[in-house]
């Protein structure tokens, strides 16, 4: 029964770090929206690849994470930003 305790325990904190997680995401996405509003006002392209490099690279040598898993999660986020961007148009 000790382990059961412990494993719900467990899956209650990770439940807790998504949601967080989640709601970080969100704000991220709230920003990126602003920045597509200035992007827009300002006649700036949405997409900068070298920016976007640059983030990957720094989250790599810093988050001590695997390099492809940090590669597929900021895809995800920069596809997810930039539909967000371009949708103000």
């Amino acid at each position: 029964m000790d382990k059961q305790i412990n494993l719900s325990k467990l899956r209650s904190e990770i439940n807790e770090i998504d949601e967080k997680l989640l709601g970080l995401l969100k704000k991220r996405f709230e920003i990126s929206c602003e920045v597509g509003k200035y992007k827009l006002a300002n006649r700036l392209a949405i997409e900068d690849k070298k920016r976007e490099e640059g983030i990957i690279k720094f989250r790599i040598n810093s988050s001590g994470l695997n390099k492809n898993f940090i590669m597929g999660l900021f895809e995800v986020i920069f596809k997810e930003s930039k539909r967000i961007q371009m949708g103000l148009k």
